[in-house]
């Protein structure tokens, strides 16, 4: 009886941690205003698309949520046993976007990209207004969010900031951070920013490179996702840029994505 009670202890553990959930925030978008936006929010433990639509769905689901209309806010809710999802965002009026890398293996880390962006449809925008327009202000808005969030790393913590940069990233990504920390205007005259996560400690340089890392890993899946909605427009969206910055754009659109996590709020 002693040994079957002892053996009931660690199985029962192992039950209990297979049942427990990971808490995933984050907040939905319009790419044009910035303004968060009522929208579903899917979560599939399969890559393997079941229905091909306007909003795709695939094998496998693992949690169904809603965003708050005026705030964009949601959260998944998704078992441990899981390491990683597949996250699908739709709603009426918009393009939807889809993220097939996304961590589980933390409680508390935030959706990637943060926030998540979708580009409206024509529908919802004024007369006048293209859609390369549009996906022109996401990707300055997507830059000046990195251009701030960069200057205030090496403000903060500026030898952890510099090791990051100098043992941690490629080089090719080093010269645009580096770029775009120098850079002393905005990209755009009126920046609309949206949530911004802030790390609690940056007297590190590994915490440095986390924080560095997922702001390039959130723009790069950005502008991959305006790419994707229409390759046109997103090709008149980068013609806009001076030459210097088209570089920064070609950088952040082709990097092969660093996908840290390390459970920041």
């Amino acid at each position: 009886m002693v040994v079957f009670s002892l053996f009931l202890v660690p199985l029962a553990a192992v039950l209990g941690a297979q049942y427990r959930t990971c808490a995933h925030p984050g907040t939905l978008v319009d790419a044009y205003t910035n303004k968060g936006i009522l929208a579903r929010a899917y979560a599939y433990r399969s890559q393997s698309m079941v229905k091909e639509d306007e909003c795709p769905v695939y094998d496998n689901t693992l949690d169904d949520e809603q965003s708050q209309p005026r705030t964009g806010a949601f959260a998944f809710h998704i078992a441990s046993n899981n390491s990683s999802y597949l996250a699908v965002y739709c709603q009426e009026g918009y393009f939807s976007r889809t993220e097939t890398v996304n961590s589980n293996l933390a409680d508390g880390t935030r959706v990637q990209p943060d926030p998540v962006k979708l580009i409206p449809l024509k529908s919802k925008l004024p007369v006048n207004m293209t859609l390369s327009s549009v996906v022109f202000m996401a990707m300055a808005s997507d830059l000046d969010k990195l251009r701030l969030n960069f200057r205030y790393y090496r403000n903060v913590a500026p030898l952890s900031f510099s090791e990051a940069l100098r043992s941690r990233l490629a080089p090719a990504d080093r010269d645009m951070v580096e770029a775009l920390t120098e850079r002393s205007e905005p990209f755009q005259s009126a920046i609309r920013l949206g949530p911004n996560r802030q790390f609690r400690e940056l007297n590190d340089s590994a915490v440095a490179f986390v924080a560095t890392a997922t702001d390039i890993d959130s723009a790069h899946a950005d502008f991959v996702y305006f790419d994707h909605v229409d390759e046109s427009a997103y090709a008149t969206a980068r013609s806009k840029f001076a030459a210097q910055d088209r570089r920064i754009v070609d950088r952040i659109r082709t990097v092969s994505p660093y996908r840290v996590s390390a459970g920041h709020q």
